[in-house]
């Protein structure tokens, strides 16, 4: 994909922004300084932005990397840049192609095929819980069953709860209240 190397001007103190974009010149992108970004979003009509030069995405982070380096424009006062070198920086672990074709062939990584419910789903049905525990659930649930047995009546203006086996009184209905609720 085609990469630019651009530098903004502020036109009131003559500080600088050097940087690079892969994309299209008119894409809207500004930059990915905050600093930078905020006197920008404050001030747009007193920056100018110029292309410096148009390439590939690794030659056009490298050019931005040694441009930077040379200026040292994150130790100078006249630059919005705080480090030197382009983004993304390659960090981590440098592996052959060797290295990881034995990595791919392995599964290992971070495996990213399904979303979030897929991963709860695989989740939760790891979760086992010991014969002990499902005999604590059942004790529990069973002390835990005070409308057992009960149903809600009402009159028109109030509702109680009610005893399954009782007849149900004269001016009563089963229901909790006169309001249907899916009607609204």
């Amino acid at each position: 994909m085609k990469a630019f190397l651009y530098c903004w001007v502020n036109t009131q103190n003559n500080k600088l922004y050097i940087g690079s974009h892969v994309g299209c010149d008119n894409d809207g992108y500004v930059c990915s300084s905050k600093v930078m970004l905020k006197e920008y979003k404050n001030n747009s009509y007193i920056f100018k932005r110029s292309i410096i030069a148009h390439g590939t995405e690794s030659d056009i982070r490298h050019l931005e990397t040694v441009l930077l380096k040379k200026l040292d424009a994150a130790k100078s006062d006249e630059f919005y840049n705080l480090i030197n070198h382009a983004f993304p920086q390659k960090t981590g672990w440098n592996h052959s192609l060797e290295a990881r074709a034995k990595i791919s062939a392995a599964g290992i990584g971070n495996k990213r095929s399904c979303g979030p419910s897929e991963r709860k789903k695989i989740a939760n049905s790891r979760k086992r819980h010991t014969e002990e525990h499902k005999a604590r659930i059942h004790i529990w649930a069973a002390g835990n069953k005070s409308n057992t047995g009960k149903i809600w009546i009402n009159n028109g203006s109030d509702s109680i709860m009610f005893n399954k086996n009782q007849q149900i009184p004269e001016g009563y209905s089963i229901g909790r209240g006169n309001k249907n609720i899916w009607s609204k």
